[in-house]
C-alpha cells in the first residue's frame, strides 16, 4: 500500500499527476513523460546498472576507454536514460547517421540548441557520460565541412546497442531521425 495525497492507494492503482508548464514546452514534457513511463513499467535495466565512475571520473581520454561489447546494453541503456533530452536527440540522431556520419551543426539542431550554440561543450557532456560507464564516445570525428565536424558512428556493436535502445525505448526519436536509414 502506499500513501498519496492522503489516501491509502494499491500499487496499480491509476492516479492523476497534475503538472503544470508553458505550452510551448507541453508537446515535449508529455513526449519525455511517456518515455519515462514507458522505462518504469518495461522493467528496464537501467535503473539496476550502477556506473564504475562518479561525475566525469574515468579515463581523461574517453576515447582510450574499452569499446562497447554486446553484453553492455545496461550501459547503454542507463546513459541514454541519464542524457537530457537534447542531449539524447543528438546521441539519437549521431546512431541514425551511422557511418554515413552528419555534421556538427546538424547534431545541434537536432538536439534543438539555439543557433549559435557551440558543439563543443555539447559533447564535452556528452563524452562525460561515455567516461562515467567506461566505455568508448559513440562518435568519431572526420573532416572539417563548412557546417561543422562530419561525425560518424563506425562501431557496428555500439551502433546496433543503441539503434536497439532507442528503437525500443524512444521509439519517437528513433522515428523522428529514421534511424534505421543510417548504415
Amino acid at each position: 500500500m502506499i500513501t498519496y495525497d492522503q489516501f491509502v492507494l494499491e500499487p496499480t492503482d491509476i492516479v492523476v499527476v497534475p503538472f503544470y508548464c508553458e505550452a510551448r514546452f507541453a508537446p515535449d514534457f508529455q513526449a519525455e513523460g511517456a518515455a519515462v513511463l514507458k522505462r518504469l513499467t518495461s522493467g528496464s535495466t537501467s535503473e539496476h546498472f550502477v556506473p564504475p565512475f562518479k561525475s566525469n571520473d574515468g579515463d581523461r581520454d574517453a576515447w582510450a576507454a574499452p569499446a562497447w561489447g554486446e553484453t553492455d546494453s545496461a550501459a547503454a541503456r542507463w546513459l541514454l536514460d541519464d542524457l537530457p533530452p537534447n542531449q539524447r536527440r543528438v546521441v539519437a540522431r549521431l546512431a541514425a547517421a551511422g557511418t554515413t556520419g552528419v555534421t556538427t551543426s546538424e547534431l545541434l539542431a537536432a538536439g534543438k540548441y539555439d543557433p549559435g550554440t557551440s558543439a563543443s561543450p555539447v559533447f564535452k557532456a556528452i563524452s562525460g557520460r561515455f567516461r562515467r560507464v567506461g566505455r568508448k564516445p559513440l562518435w568519431r570525428g572526420g573532416e572539417q565541412t563548412e557546417t561543422g565536424q562530419l561525425l560518424s558512428v563506425p562501431d557496428g556493436t555500439a551502433r546496433h546497442l543503441f539503434v536497439s535502445i532507442l528503437l525500443d525505448e524512444y521509439s519517437d526519436l528513433a522515428a523522428e531521425f529514421d534511424i534505421l536509414g543510417g548504415q
